[in-house]
């Protein structure tokens, strides 16, 4: 079951691979716990925008592991999709104690702190998280959206011209909505 998921994962069928790993889960000793399940199927849940679920995986796979950083930053992300913007930033915060110099976290933690209306502690942590990874897509299209929060329409159309020549796809759809 969990090599099944696995390949289903790899594959991207997310569906197909939840239920395998809800199979694996089922029959797993409560002795024994596979905590690799759980992260397998929060990453699955996650591409089927099931973000709860995606959550309640990533709780029992960080409760064994409270100081996997990549599990803190997925958990934070599935949250920032869900609008739980507070809990977001204490996930990216403890991520960000753990390693100080990885771009991701501070431009999900911009983001979430845009999401709660923070916007000068979100710019400088997308701005941070820009200085660690100068070509960085979704730091551009994140500090854009922030940009636009702050009425400085002239600056988020500078960033989403930059994401764009980056290759990020979302952002010539933006140029082409918001800065013509």
């Amino acid at each position: 079951m969990i090599l099944k998921g696995r390949a289903r994962l790899e594959l991207k069928d997310y569906n197909y691979a939840v239920k395998e790993f809800n199979e694996a889960v089922k029959v797993m000793p409560a002795d024994k716990i596979d905590y690799i399940v759980y992260e397998l199927r929060a990453k699955a849940r996650f591409e089927i925008q099931d973000y709860k679920g995606s959550v309640t995986d990533w709780n029992v796979f960080i409760d064994a592991f409270p100081k996997d950083e990549e599990a803190l930053i997925s958990r934070g992300s599935a949250k920032i999709n869900m609008n739980d913007y507070s809990g977001a930033i204490v996930d990216l915060d403890e991520a960000i104690k753990i390693n100080g110099n990885n771009p991701v976290s501070y431009n999900y933690r911009g983001a979430a702190k845009g999401g709660n209306k923070q916007l000068v502690e979100a710019l400088k942590d997308i701005d941070h998280a820009i200085k660690l990874k100068f070509d960085y897509p979704s730091a551009y299209v994140n500090r854009a959206a922030i940009k636009f929060a702050r009425k400085d329409k002239r600056g988020a159309c500078e960033d989403l011209n930059k994401a764009d020549s980056l290759g990020d796809t979302v952002a010539y759809k933006l140029i082409d909505q918001y800065c013509k």
